[in-house]
Formats: C-alpha cells, sequence, structure tokens
C-alpha cells in the first residue's frame, strides 16, 4: 500500500511512499535498477574502474549541459 504526502524525499522526489516502510517509491525504483539489487558482484579493483567511470560520465554530462560538444 502507498501514501502521498505532498513533501519531497531526502533525494528530491516527490513521489508516493510506501507505507510499511515509509520508502519513496521513486527511490525503491532507483535501487532495484542498481547492480546491488541484482546481485552482480565485482571485485575490488573493478570496482575502482567503475567508480572512475561513474565520474567520468558525469563530468561529460555537465559539460554537455553547458552547451560544450563532446562528440
Amino acid at each position: 500500500m502507498k501514501f502521498f504526502t505532498g513533501k519531497r524525499c531526502r533525494k528530491g522526489h516527490l513521489a508516493d511512499r510506501y507505507k510499511a516502510s515509509g520508502q519513496c517509491v521513486k527511490c525503491v525504483e532507483n535501487y532495484r535498477k542498481t547492480l546491488q539489487y541484482v546481485g552482480f558482484r565485482v571485485h575490488k579493483e573493478d570496482a575502482a574502474v567503475l567508480i572512475k567511470l561513474a565520474e567520468a560520465l558525469k563530468a561529460v554530462r555537465k559539460l554537455k549541459n553547458k552547451g560544450v560538444d563532446i562528440d
């Protein structure tokens, strides 16, 4: 069951919440899409590479939002 508070969650979503846990429905959906939820295991070395890749992608997105042509 769900309910709506009209307030944003700590991540900024304006969405329903689950009655039993109080968790934001959007946050739960996002978590379920992550590699951790599906049981994907990475070695420490691979995790470091994934973190660097995520940081690089975030930097690219910021540049694209500023109008910089990266392609």
